[in-house]
């Protein structure tokens, strides 16, 4: 037997390490019948959260659900490149957590192909804009609240969503692009925004459909203009 064979047999043999379940968000699936070795593992992030949508990157096809898996030899990197192509901030989240909280972290999850966001699609990395000082402090500082709530709780609430930057601008993540095209799309056929508000508020209440910061901004300012 050469060099090459017993280096690429000792490698295929390595057993697979129990604390990178945990570690990874693994789970066994298959273990040899005779041996109890374990043959194949797969991505608990595929089974509960699904697949997320890279920002600014357009798909001709939908997303596969596939579930990745993997089978030895095992390597720690090759779960790591998975996650952080696919599961970026779920990974990123879950990395933060205790060894405790990772232990329990997918216990109540629901299986991804049961959710809403299955059928609406992959999962989808937040949104970011970079915004102009003048149209945070003045349009909508200004504009979409009556004069006498400047510098009310509602005012002042709202302003909290953009976040200022080092010069002349401001930042606004929004952490559910899906509801927001909804809101954007909606105005743009002409309903107003507290028509906009009441309808995004029915869709969640119907499907369970988390709101996002957008909803409140429109809540607030339309608000603030009824008499």
């Amino acid at each position: 037997m050469t060099m090459t064979t017993k280096a690429t047999s000792s490698s295929r043999s390595t057993p697979f390490q129990i604390s990178h379940l945990v570690t990874y968000g693994l789970e066994i699936t298959e273990r040899d019948p005779n041996t109890r070795e374990i043959t194949s593992v797969r991505c608990k992030f595929c089974i509960f959260s699904g697949r997320e949508e890279k920002l600014g990157h357009k798909r001709m096809r939908r997303q596969t659900t596939v579930l990745m898996t993997w089978k030895p030899p095992y390597r720690a990197e090759k779960y790591r490149n998975h996650h952080e192509a696919q599961h970026m901030a779920a990974w990123t989240a879950y990395k933060a957590l205790t060894i405790v909280e990772q232990q329990v972290y997918f216990d109540d999850k629901m299986h991804y192909k049961n959710t809403l966001h299955h059928a609406f699609g992959p999962i989808q990395t937040p949104l970011i804009f970079k915004v102009d000082a003048l149209i945070v402090e003045s349009i909508i500082g200004n504009l979409f609240f009556h004069p006498d709530d400047h510098g009310g709780i509602s005012q002042t609430n709202a302003l909290k969503l953009f976040k200022p930057n080092i010069g002349n601008s401001y930042t606004v993540t929004l952490m559910n692009p899906l509801q927001f095209r909804l809101a954007v799309d909606q105005i743009a056929i002409g309903l107003s925004f507290r028509q906009v508000a009441a309808v995004l508020i029915s869709l969640k209440h119907h499907t369970g459909l988390i709101l996002f910061q957008f909803i409140k901004l429109i809540n607030r300012s339309s608000s603030s203009w009824l008499c």
